[in-house]
């Protein structure tokens, strides 16, 4: 179960991330100009990625958390039920 759970978080970060960030660098030109100078999103390329590596850092993370105490949860059910 635990494996199972590990496996569905890494592709939901991943699937999540990456429409998150596809869906940043089309719109990016439209949310820049429509804000104009208020820095909302880094200019560069490379800002840009540090800003979603440390995002992706952060949802494996909380991924891997919420999917361990989940497992967890329920192995111990199981054990109370036998």
């Amino acid at each position: 179960m635990v494996i199972e759970a590990s496996i569905y978080t890494i592709a939901g970060v991943v699937m999540g991330w990456a429409i998150a960030f596809i869906s940043v660098l089309y719109l990016s030109p439209s949310i820049v100009g429509y804000f104009g100078d208020i820095p909302i999103l880094p200019k560069d390329a490379l800002g840009l990625f540090k800003l979603f590596g440390a995002i992706l850092g952060i949802e494996f993370f909380a991924g891997a958390i919420l999917a361990l105490a989940g497992s967890l949860v329920t192995i111990s059910r199981v054990k109370k039920a036998r």
